[in-house]
């Protein structure tokens, strides 16, 4: 019988246990000035608003650092600071700040209890962080405290119920490949596929949202919310393909570069054409603007 960890201590382990070199080609995540520029300008698509620079910046849940770096690169604010409950991922992302000679500030601590004053920063942002806490109107208090006034918060890749039903569902399908064919891989494979390492972390994801974000938010007290939605094709696409690199090895994860560049045509595709068609709720990912 399989036994789970509450999810603050899966959390902990998993990001303490990933690879995230593999995690980053898994998920496209680049760093780099180019990459910055496209972030901050998709942001600017989404919700309609300049982004300009400010004083303190905080990455909450920084993971592997691609907000916090592409966030410095861009020049988004004076100082930066990245809190994550890992001490794996702060060391990752100050290892990676270090390289880049980007200079930030370091905090471990839980999103749900924030060992900073009120009214700190400018901007807080985090990437796929929400749905991994217990207590989401708890954090997002946390974040409207330390905000200081009309400063904003932007949460990127969040899960949308409808849409992540609809990849999942894929995903299992995507085991089903030709026997022979998952047999070859696994034998070329020996045990050393590009996924990250995973542990047995089921509670870590706690809540897929959907539209009840936007009300969580707005009863913590937020003047502004928006939510804008994105990736139909690219992630019905991304989930079928991705559980073959279970069995590829990892000296062969380079090919997961080539996977995120063909998928950008169908991201655009999403953006271009699909928005216009279908409801939002049908899209893979929530992203959340915050005004206090």
């Amino acid at each position: 019988m399989e036994k789970y960890i509450d999810v603050k201590s899966a959390n902990i382990v998993e990001s303490d246990a990933i690879d995230w070199e593999i995690y980053e080609r898994i998920w496209g995540q680049k760093v780099s000035r180019k990459s910055s520029i496209h972030l901050v300008r998709q942001w600017e698509k989404d919700f309609h608003r300049r982004f300009n620079r400010g004083q303190r910046s905080l990455d909450l849940g920084c993971g592997g650092g691609y907000l916090f770096l592409n966030s410095a690169l861009y020049g988004l604010a004076d100082e930066y600071y990245a809190a994550d409950i890992s001490m794996g991922a702060l060391k990752e992302t100050s290892k990676k700040a270090a390289k880049l000679g980007l200079n930030g500030f370091f905090i471990r601590c839980d999103c749900e209890y924030l060992p900073i004053r009120d009214n700190s920063f400018d901007m807080v942002t985090g990437n796929g962080v929400l749905h991994h806490l217990p207590d989401i109107e708890k954090a997002l208090s946390e974040i409207k405290r330390v905000l200081e006034p009309q400063g904003t918060a932007i949460f990127l890749h969040e899960p949308n119920k409808k849409g992540n039903e609809i990849c999942y569902a894929l995903i299992k399908w995507g085991y089903f490949l030709p026997a022979v064919f998952v047999r070859f891989l696994r034998t070329i494979a020996r045990g050393d596929a590009t996924r990250p390492h995973q542990v047995n972390t089921h509670p870590s994801d706690v809540y897929p949202y959907s539209y009840q974000l936007k009300q969580i938010a707005q009863n913590v007290g937020f003047s502004e919310v928006i939510v804008e939605t994105n990736k139909f094709t690219w992630s019905i696409i991304r989930a079928a393909i991705l559980p073959i690199f279970d069995y590829i090895p990892r000296r062969f994860s380079i090919l997961l570069k080539l996977m995120y560049a063909l998928l950008t045509p169908f991201a655009l595709f999403d953006d271009i054409i699909l928005k216009k068609c279908l409801p939002h709720d049908y899209f893979c990912y929530l992203h959340l603007y915050l005004s206090k």
